[in-house]
């Protein structure tokens, strides 16, 4: 997961800072969501032992006759396909390693909206563990903020990196995380 992440994150600032005309960032994350989506289906596929009665069946119960968790999906997608169209902004203009470092917020906020909102506790190693996460984070932001002009990119990647917090756990429905993610994904593709 850690070599999935760095290479994703460096595989796009190369290909975001190559001269010449570039691709639109709404496109890829529509095709990566396309991506994730399909995966998710080809999962459930072959947990329902291929067959395509209990797929569809499946699928039916899961978006139609539960509705309300289907309608719950539209604000975290939305939060997220901001997220993910900021993190493009972000990787076009801030070096890999301090976009990296800055991207950690997410568990750091992820922790804090577990603790007020769905009244989480966390141990003191953990308590721990985000202060220095927060630390670290902070000491990159001040050595960011003294190179200038790129503080406003800082910001909005600060503001993507914050969205997630809200998207992983405020709707424990009954579908399997496989179902969540891929209407997570659904829903990203439609907005």
């Amino acid at each position: 997961l850690v070599v999935q992440n760095a290479s994703l994150i460096l595989s796009i600032r190369y290909v975001r800072t190559l001269p010449g005309e570039r691709f639109f960032a709404t496109t890829a994350v529509v095709m990566a969501e396309l991506l994730k989506g399909a995966t998710c289906l080809l999962l459930i596929f072959l947990q329902k032992q291929g067959s395509v009665k209990q797929f569809a069946l499946f699928l039916y119960d899961a978006v139609v006759v539960q509705y309300v968790d289907t309608l719950k999906l539209a604000v975290p997608s939305l939060i997220y396909t901001l997220q993910n169209n900021l993190q493009y902004v972000a990787i076009s203009n801030l070096p890999a390693a301090t976009f990296q470092v800055t991207y950690q917020l997410k568990i750091l906020t992820t922790a804090v909206f577990s603790v007020l909102m769905l009244r989480k506790s966390l141990s003191r190693l953990q308590w721990v563990s985000l202060l220095l996460l927060f630390t670290g984070v902070a000491v990159v932001q001040v050595e960011q903020g003294q190179v200038g002009e790129r503080g406003l990119v800082v910001r909005a990647r600060g503001l993507g990196a914050r969205t997630p917090g809200f998207s992983p756990r405020l709707w424990e429905g009954s579908w399997g995380l496989v179902v969540r993610a891929g209407g997570l994904g659904v829903g990203t593709c439609c907005l």
